[in-house]
């Protein structure tokens, strides 16, 4: 088992590791934690139980138990200043798990400073073990690397179908202006990079909910779609800038996420036009390592 954390604000990070020989930073106890659920219920006249109406999921608290090993005070205290900046609570933070089996990431914060031992065993000039506790705002783990899904379009409106591993970009072909898409446990937040020329571009989840814009995209423009909670944006993408596009959106819109499981893309536009590419990104989400 392998774990880095990166300070998203300073890009700093420390990595430590379930196996060291010699110096490093030592795991000796990781709990990733589980995510408590809210009910919302309503209970009727002479109900027995009550009918629940919604599910909400809480933040994950995680905790993590390390020990600096190295050959000399000055060095783990060398490495205890990196550990203190990356760990500011002040900062967003990107957590990577890495296992044999597992790669995956999240992003937390630190509740706390770390918090190290005073004991003589666990604080000498060769060990120094630290505890801290993290929170998840966003409970879920997801892929260490995005998914593309570029699909390119010809004159003739023909699609090819390849895949290039070691770049994470795969090239899909499912049908007339449609893409398969396979999620993990839990819905995922997308991008869309749908390059003109395009006349009121629109794109649909499992042929429900879509997200169409209401403007001609030229062909050297991008239109981009962001639909994460909190951080949506719609945006047209020019040589000479960007230009915000949410007036252009249609009233019955709607910032979707992908399902857990497959899902089904369908872009369209209207009149004649042929886009030069839809580009699809996302990470896959998951409830639990």
């Amino acid at each position: 088992m392998k774990i880095t954390i990166v300070n998203t604000r300073t890009d700093e990070s420390i990595s430590m590791d379930s196996y060291v020989f010699g110096e490093g930073v030592l795991i000796t106890e990781f709990d990733p934690g589980s995510i408590p659920a809210t009910f919302n219920k309503i209970k009727g006249v002479n109900q027995n139980g009550v009918f629940r109406t919604e599910t909400t999921l809480e933040t994950r608290p995680m905790e993590l138990t390390a020990i600096i090993l190295n050959s000399s005070r000055s060095s783990i205290e060398a490495v205890k200043s990196q550990i203190d900046n990356v760990l500011n609570p002040l900062d967003e933070l990107k957590f990577l798990y890495t296992s044999e089996n597992i790669i995956k990431e999240c992003l937390c914060a630190v509740g706390s400073t770390p918090k190290y031992a005073v004991e003589n065993i666990l604080n000498s000039n060769e060990a120094l073990e630290f505890k801290v506790s993290f929170e998840c705002f966003n409970p879920f783990w997801m892929d260490q690397t995005e998914t593309v899904l570029n699909v390119e379009t010809w004159e003739d409106g023909f699609e090819f179908e390849f895949e290039l591993v070691d770049d994470g970009i795969e090239f899909a072909k499912k049908g007339a202006n449609e893409i398969e898409i396979l999620n993990g446990t839990v819905q995922a937040p997308i991008e869309i990079f749908f390059t003109g020329p395009a006349l009121n571009p629109k794109i649909t989840l499992n042929n429900k909910e879509f997200i169409k814009v209401n403007k001609s995209i030229d062909e050297t423009d991008t239109l981009y779609i962001k639909t994460n909670y909190g951080e949506t944006a719609v945006e047209i993408r020019k040589p000479s800038g960007t230009e915000q596009a949410y007036n252009y959106l249609d009233i019955e819109s709607k910032f979707f996420s992908l399902n857990p499981g497959k899902n089904t893309l369908v872009y369209a536009t209207d009149g004649d036009f042929l886009p030069q590419s839809v580009i699809i990104q996302y990470k896959k989400h998951y409830l639990s390592l």
